[in-house]
């Protein structure tokens, strides 16, 4: 129903087999998806990033964790294997799709990222589109 999902507020989705998601649903008719990998050991959380909800009226939006703790910290970094990478943004997607039936499109995908979350979103970009 998505009705579990409102639009525009933070919501933390669960991901089989990963970490929870956080996002923020898109009005209804917007069906991009924007993933962003944050920085190496940076804060995780949407509010922490100030784009979030101006980009939560154009693409819903989806925050993943890095896979890697990063020691002494609650933070993570990002994995170097690629298709680690890719597998958990599939889910995530995956994930989303389930929360919100029919509300997404997940070949409109963007990725974006912030330092190691950057790197690891180009280098992803350069393998071609991501299969969900």
């Amino acid at each position: 129903s998505g009705a579990s999902l409102p639009v525009g507020v933070i919501t933390q989705i669960a991901v089989a087999g990963d970490k929870p998601i956080e996002v923020l649903r898109a009005p209804d008719g917007v069906r991009r998806v924007v993933v962003y990998l944050h920085g190496r050991c940076e804060k995780t959380d949407i509010t922490s990033h100030e784009w979030t909800a101006e980009a939560s009226k154009v693409a819903h939006v989806i925050l993943l964790q890095g896979d890697g703790a990063c020691p002494g910290t609650a933070y993570h970094e990002w994995t170097r294997d690629l298709a680690v990478i890719d597998a958990r943004i599939e889910a995530a997607i995956a994930a989303l799709g389930a929360a919100i039936p029919g509300k997404i499109d997940s070949t409109s995908l963007v990725l974006a990222g912030y330092s190691e979350g950057a790197k690891r979103a180009v280098s992803l970009g350069a393998r071609g589109p991501i299969d969900t």
